[in-house]
């Protein structure tokens, strides 16, 4: 998977299936991204895709959500507070990795 779609589909399976990352533990590797946000900034896209899969290594259920993330579903309505709270901790990371993948897709 090319470097911006494995970013998106991480992406969306950070607001649209948070729950992964609480059942899986993977939660500390997102907490562990935003302890080097600074330095995620100056990466590239290829950089960061490496750190997802990574990621993915350590918790194959993640990796499991994200490549099935491809085909959308539809999010449970039952998981809303957990979405939040997701969304609330990571809404910086979220938008640095969009923007590397904008500035990548169009630079």
């Amino acid at each position: 998977m090319e470097a911006t779609k494995l970013i998106n589909a991480f992406l969306q399976v950070c607001h649209n299936r948070p729950e992964v990352f609480d059942r899986t533990g993977a939660i500390a590797g997102l907490e562990s991204m935003l302890g080097e946000l600074d330095k995620i900034k100056q990466e590239s896209a290829e950089d960061i895709a490496e750190r997802i899969k990574k990621l993915c290594d350590e918790y194959p259920d993640l990796a499991e959500a994200i490549n099935a993330n491809r085909k959308p579903k539809p999010k449970k309505a039952d998981d809303k507070s957990v979405d939040k709270t997701l969304d609330n901790r990571f809404t910086e990371l979220s938008k640095v990795l969009q923007e590397i993948v904008n500035q990548s897709q169009h630079g």
